[in-house]
């Protein structure tokens, strides 16, 4: 038993990507492939809308797909997410994000964090003005 481990282990190692640039960019090829920016594009857009009055959100969503390109958000991508993330979490992404509960937090994130991050700020503002006072700044 001990000595069929001992085979296996390695194997299982050797199957992993080498954590190289060239491999980062590969995964991020296959992050992209499942996970397309597209999907996550208008997710934001639709949620910006919401902060644009009812009656001009269909022009707001058509201008904001006209100006935001995904080739180019698409590219930032490509060059930044390898110099952040190893091999091994860029797959990890891809198989969280691809699969479906990953896809129904990137659907709820964008609402969350609007709903989240006015009252997140308020609470820094707030805190800072405190810490201003007591410093006497």
């Amino acid at each position: 038993m001990i000595a069929m481990l001992v085979m296996v282990l390695p194997a299982a190692g050797a199957a992993q990507s080498p954590d190289t640039p060239e491999a980062r960019q590969q995964a991020v090829r296959r992050h992209l492939a499942a996970v397309p920016i597209e999907g996550m594009l208008d997710d934001m857009i639709n949620t910006l809308a919401g902060q644009i009055p009812e009656a001009r959100r269909p022009e707001f969503i058509a201008l904001m797909k006209k100006m935001v390109a995904p080739d180019t958000i698409r590219a930032m991508t490509m060059e930044t997410m390898p110099r952040h993330f190893t091999v091994a979490e860029i797959e990890a992404m891809t198989t969280f994000y691809g699969s479906p509960e990953g896809k129904s937090i990137m659907k709820k994130f964008g609402p969350y964090m609007g709903d989240l991050m006015p009252r997140v700020q308020a609470e820094v503002l707030r805190a800072l003005q405190k810490v201003k006072e007591e410093m006497r700044i």
